[in-house]
């Protein structure tokens, strides 16, 4: 009798150390799956795979090229390109801030001006924007001219172009520029409004989507 018992206990004991060992190499020994989380896409990849289908427009005179999508079309005059938008979903209340357009130019100097495409575009818009060099800081600047300027800042748009955004009335009419430059290359990129403020323009989806899609080409 207490021979059978020991033999139940001892098949009893293997068993355990049995389940032991299969235990232990599940866990030590086995290679594990790697548990992903969701993938979180950041506000510039959500832009890339947005744009990923569109076409894209060169223009090799103003040395840029910009993708756009279908409801976009293009018209060259003498002094730019202009990107008319046709049955759009707008983004502002009330929607005559969603402006229809946006405008690519060089930045004009006056022929007095008497400075070249190389200075640099501080300098550019010092004198395209009639901007006293006396002002200590350009970022701070105040006119009272005809375009009123009431924000100058720092950008930086279209992939890696360092740049100003500039804000401008023109009576009750607000325009949002943002000027960059590429060697001799330099343009101004806007886009206006009534009513359109400062710290409104960077609430449009669609033009910030074809914005950051802006390159310059050529040399």
């Amino acid at each position: 009798m207490n021979q059978s018992f020991s033999k139940i206990w001892l098949a009893i004991i293997l068993l355990i150390l049995i389940a032991g060992g299969i235990f232990a190499w599940q866990y030590f020994g086995a290679s594990r799956k790697e548990v992903k989380g969701p993938e979180i896409k950041t506000s510039e990849e959500i832009v890339q795979n947005e744009t990923a289908t569109w076409q894209t427009y060169r223009n090799e005179e103003y040395g840029f090229e910009v993708k756009y999508p279908e409801n976009i079309s293009f018209e060259e005059f003498s002094q730019g390109v202009i990107l008319s938008v046709s049955e759009r979903e707008c983004d502002f209340t009330p929607s005559h801030k969603c402006p229809d357009f946006m405008i690519v130019t060089p930045i004009y100097l006056p022929s007095s001006s008497q400075i070249g495409p190389e200075e640099s575009l501080e300098r550019l818009l010092e004198v395209s924007l009639n901007i006293p060099r006396s002002i200590p800081r350009f970022e701070e600047f105040i006119s009272e001219e005809q375009y009123d300027l009431d924000a100058i800042q720092k950008v930086i748009f279209g992939g890696n172009i360092q740049g100003y955004m500039i804000h401008r009335w023109f009576q009750s009419t607000g325009k949002c520029s943002y000027f960059g430059k590429s060697n001799e290359k330099s343009v101004e990129i806007s886009r206006s409004a009534v009513g359109l403020t400062y710290l409104e323009c960077e609430d449009d989806t669609l033009f910030n989507s074809i914005l950051s899609t802006f390159r310059f080409v050529g040399k």
